[in-house]
């Protein structure tokens, strides 16, 4: 028993031991830069398709408007808020979790002319409330 006890020790130091230079390599091995993949850019008053696994939806920025509105209870203080004025459309989206396709503020990822992403702010403009749209 004591004998089995000692092979078996030996063979987990082992085996530890082989895996462990592996890890130290694969940690100390020189890697190829990543490329940033840069995003498509949607054009002002022009449909730009998104296809994902749920199906297919169109979506058109209309335009962007400043707003002096804040959030009372929000603990930032941005300089700026700017509302985007957009439209989307079903083309081949289905219903999941028995709920209509619509899109929100998160479903957007909006960047200044130096790359820096803006950061969204909840604030609801009474004008242009979320919609469902029929699938």
């Amino acid at each position: 028993m004591k004998k089995l006890g000692i092979i078996l020790l030996f063979f987990v130091l082992t085996v530890f031991g082989l895996s462990a230079c592996g890890i130290v390599d694969y940690f100390t091995a020189q890697r190829e830069p990543t490329v940033a993949k840069k995003l498509p850019e949607m054009v002002l008053n022009e449909p730009f398709v998104v296809t994902t696994a749920n199906g297919d939806y169109s979506v058109t920025i209309n335009g962007a408007r400043i707003t002096p509105e804040r959030d009372a209870d929000s603990k930032s203080d941005p300089q700026q808020v700017v509302f985007l004025d957009y439209m989307y459309e079903n083309i081949s989206y289905e219903k999941r979790n028995n709920m209509d396709f619509f899109l929100a503020q998160g479903d957007f990822m909006v960047s200044d002319d130096a790359g820096n992403e803006l950061e969204t702010y909840n604030i609801k403009d009474p004008k242009r409330m979320i919609q469902e749209t029929p699938i």
